[in-house]
């Protein structure tokens, strides 16, 4: 998995030349040493620019909760997407945690799809609410 975690601080034409082009190269070369090696790209909260990630070498984007609807669509036509859950949900849990990660599914689960935070966990994330999230992943059906 390669990180930009800075990348939303970017600006428009930044972003391109200083996370886009630099990442795009980097998962090329990696492609070309190991063809098999899956490539996960992680764009912190680059919003409407998660598509310009999808280039041929990248096999996923890990997204953040800045994703609509439409370019999760856009996405998932080509790459499988990863994320996006809130850390701050797991760590609060109770029943918005279980709200959220089935919204999370549903939105996500038809095409290829990663489960994973949309960040780090927490370092006060409750030991239960890490395995009631892997539970309501594992037993998800539409």
């Amino acid at each position: 998995q390669i990180f930009d975690t800075w990348a939303n601080i970017a600006k428009k034409k930044d972003l391109t030349e200083f996370s886009i082009k630099p990442i795009k190269k980097i998962c090329g070369l990696i492609k070309k040493a190991y063809p098999k090696v899956p490539i996960i790209v992680f764009p912190r909260n680059v919003g409407n620019r998660y598509p310009d990630y999808a280039f041929q070498n990248v096999d996923c984007i890990s997204v953040g909760n800045d994703i609509t609807n439409k370019t999760i669509k856009k996405i998932q036509k080509k790459k499988a997407i990863q994320g996006n859950l809130k850390p701050e949900t797991l760590m609060n849990g109770g029943e918005k945690l279980e709200k959220e990660v089935i919204k999370i599914l549903k939105k996500f689960a038809k095409k290829p799809f990663i489960f994973n935070l949309s960040h780090g966990i927490m370092p006060k994330t409750p030991l239960k609410n890490v395995t009631k999230l892997i539970k309501l992943v594992r037993s998800y059906k539409e």
